[in-house]
């Protein structure tokens, strides 16, 4: 029985996930802080990866927040997969994290159907939901991105096209580097360094 505070419900957001844990578990909690807020959201799951979270549904709408699940089938058949294999924490092999890296790509088309069909005022998708991009753009509305990166990381990542100023190495084999965008200088260590840097330059970028 849906309360009062979910009737008002205006705002309309569709979550999507990636399949692993370390990426539906942090989204869902963006869902339940989103939710807290007033959104009326819509978490896409495979009926396995929802076992981590669905429990908690009930509570969470008698408490005013309105949070749905809108499943979608896994494709074990196609990718040659047990059924009760849905996400990467469950691969035993390689070959079989192979398999759930290929079932991701065929469930773009059905989320993608669920999401039109649906027309959300938003896209909250994870960061290897690429096409959510085009999707958003497609229906007009915003895309916001779950990153599993630290802000830090994803800012040095960044930056570190665009290096100001390289400053040699000190006796602790740390690379001292000034990059834009990024208050203090950093250190990087040297054998992390050689792979980041492939080509000489002026100020003295080498390969090590």
């Amino acid at each position: 029985m849906e309360s009062k505070a979910i009737e008002k419900c205006k705002l309309k957001g569709y979550f999507l996930p990636y399949l692993a844990p370390s990426h539906y578990i942090p989204l869902f909690q963006f869902a339940k802080l989103f939710a807290s807020r007033g959104v009326h959201v819509t978490f896409v799951s495979t009926p396995r990866n929802s076992l981590s979270f669905r429990d908690s549904l009930e509570l969470l709408n008698n408490l005013g927040l309105h949070i749905e699940i809108d499943y979608v089938d896994f494709p074990s058949k196609e990718v040659g997969l047990p059924e009760d294999i849905e996400n990467l924490s469950d691969a035993t092999s390689l070959e079989m994290a192979g398999k759930i890296y290929k079932a991701a790509f065929l469930l773009q088309a059905p989320i993608e159907a669920k999401v039109r069909a649906a027309k959300p005022d938003f896209i909250f998708a994870d960061m290897h939901c690429f096409w959510a991009t085009d999707l958003a753009a497609e229906l007009g509305i915003p895309r916001l991105i779950y990153h599993a990166r630290a802000y830090f990381a994803l800012c040095a990542v960044e930056a570190i096209d665009s290096i100001e100023k390289f400053t040699g190495e000190n006796s602790f084999g740390l690379w001292q580097i000034k990059m834009k965008g990024l208050l203090k200088q950093q250190q990087i260590w040297r054998p992390l360094a050689s792979k980041i840097f492939t080509a000489g330059s002026e100020d003295g970028l080498t390969d090590g």
